[in-house]
């Protein structure tokens, strides 16, 4: 969730690298975009998943494996904070690096609280499902709105599968990703490589024991399964920093047309098998950011990358509001059940559309504001 979902600070002017038309480092001043365009695609598979829910029978989906595109973001976000803030190039006080994240992040979450806030209020009175699972007070449902907006999770709810945002589900994410950025600021910038090494094989060893003893990576987003979402962070994010300070990559052939493709498959993983999310999650994902910020499309390709990755976190952080009405019709019985082949790619196009009304006429204005306020 980056642009890779991060506004960069200046950096030094492509001039001051050495002239390598390969280098890693001439081409991320402007733009890794062929990551751009794998956060895109991971952030549509996601939406695809979520809005096939409502109409999901036992435990099979479309998208099996959908949810680990929550790791990926995680190694994506460690590689590109860690260049983005590299303390070699960029001299930045931990207070400036947390004040660039909030700017760049939270104006989303508190959107999609009042989204949700404002559907959730209008579907108790259309939508029995929603009446029923939002059975809280006037005072509960302002206490609901400011803890989401402050990114403050519910662990007391009585329902222990509930999601620990109920406004804006997709919101555990960015708390990990919250404590990842201060942990980061605080000291992982300043480790050796050898250090963030250890602290990736001892990471290594809790998603192991998680994969064992949960059976997968899907959780982070309940009460029930709240600590997982740190173990999940906790190793992609510092795999994805490693992946930056181990240096420059080989350059791949063609490698922007099948690496994407590589991620969309890990997706799509259908059998119970427990080390799949281990592997996924501690080779492939590490393994596919550190070649894909190598690179290098057509100029086509990487305006459409750019595109849908400037996309990602505004339909990451929306398209639950839109699922909400969905679950809300379905249980209402204006959408049939069999209706799953139409409904669900004609709502991942409509939260597309909604996603990129949302960061062109409220994200990116209150952005600029800020930035200029507070940058």
């Amino acid at each position: 969730m980056l642009k890779s979902s991060y506004d960069l600070p200046n950096l030094p002017h492509p001039n001051a690298f050495p002239e390598d038309p390969g280098s890693l480092a001439a081409k991320e001043v402007a733009r890794l975009s062929i990551l751009d365009g794998m956060r895109g695609i991971a952030a549509i598979c996601v939406t695809f998943l979520h809005f096939y829910e409502p109409f999901q029978s036992g435990t099979q989906n479309w998208i099996p494996r959908g949810y680990l595109a929550v790791d990926f973001f995680f190694c994506l976000s460690g590689y590109v904070m860690a260049f983005a803030y590299d303390p070699s190039r960029v001299e930045l006080s931990p207070t400036e690096l947390i004040k660039r994240r909030l700017i760049r992040l939270h104006p989303l979450v508190v959107i999609s609280s009042l989204l949700g806030f404002a559907v959730v209020v209008t579907g108790r009175f259309y939508s029995p499902m929603a009446a029923g699972l939002f059975n809280f007070s006037v005072t509960e449902f302002f206490i609901l709105l400011t803890c989401s907006a402050l990114l403050l999770p519910h662990l007391f709810l009585s329902n222990a599968s509930f999601p620990i945002f109920p406004l804006a589900a997709p919101a555990w994410s960015l708390l990990c990703e919250y404590v990842a950025s201060l942990t980061f600021a605080l000291f992982l910038r300043q480790l050796s490589l050898r250090w963030l090494v250890a602290m990736l094989a001892f990471a290594a060893v809790a998603t192991a024991y998680t994969c064992y003893d949960f059976g997968s990576l899907n959780g982070g987003f309940d009460r029930r399964t709240f600590w997982i979402g740190f173990v999940r962070v906790g190793f992609s994010f510092i795999a994805g920093v490693v992946a930056y300070r181990i240096g420059r990559q080989p350059r791949l052939p063609r490698a922007e047309s099948y690496l994407p493709l590589i991620l969309l498959a890990t997706f799509f993983w259908p059998f119970l098998w427990r080390p799949y999310d281990f592997l996924i999650v501690t080779i492939v994902y590490p393994l596919l950011v550190w070649l894909g910020a190598n690179a290098i499309g057509s100029p086509s390709i990487n305006r459409f990358s750019e595109f849908i990755g400037d996309l990602s976190y505004p339909l990451y952080m929306t398209h639950y509001v839109l699922l909400m009405l969905l679950f809300g019709a379905t249980s209402a019985g204006w959408v049939a059940q069999n209706h799953a082949t139409l409904a669900v790619p004609t709502m991942t196009l409509v939260a597309i559309a909604f996603a990129f009304l949302v960061k062109r006429y409220l994200d990116e204005p209150i952005r600029a504001s800020a930035k200029g306020r507070l940058v």
